[in-house]
């Protein structure tokens, strides 16, 4: 087809801008999916080290909601659920386990929808935990 017309380009490029502007936005939102999972999964194996070094609930889930809120707009802080467990009468092999769940900024591109991100990771649960005296409780967690 000759460009003959007058206008004709600025049809096509309107046209193209959208298509562009729309393959952006998706592969943006990808990019972004992929960093909050990624960065649930690290907060997760955080939260479970410092659970099974420390053995208290609360701090770890603080450390977790401090790692969840250092990725900014990414991620909806007030949508964050943490939980940590372990067994209440550990055997030398024991772990406490750390499930992470954070919803993404972006919850829906085009068709697909991704309401959440769920992420679960291990740590085994320090010696100290089994049995330590008073002096060595100083160093425990540092």
């Amino acid at each position: 087809m000759f460009k003959v017309q007058r206008g004709q380009v600025m049809v096509e490029f309107a046209l193209c801008i959208i298509i562009f502007l729309l393959f952006m936005y998706g592969l943006i939102t990808m990019l972004l999916w992929s960093v909050v999972a990624y960065w649930t999964q690290e907060t997760a194996h955080e939260v479970a080290r410092k659970y099974a070094v420390q053995k208290d609930k609360t701090v770890a889930i603080e450390t977790g909601h401090k790692k969840i809120n250092m990725l900014g707009g990414f991620i909806d802080r007030n949508a964050t659920y943490i939980e940590v467990s372990a067994p209440s009468n550990p055997k030398p092999d024991a772990t406490a386990s750390a499930t992470v769940t954070s919803v993404p900024s972006i919850k829906k591109l085009y068709i697909f929808s991704l309401p959440e991100i769920k992420r679960s990771s291990e740590a085994m649960l320090e010696d100290h935990r089994f049995d330590y005296t008073d002096t060595s409780k100083q160093y425990i967690g540092k």
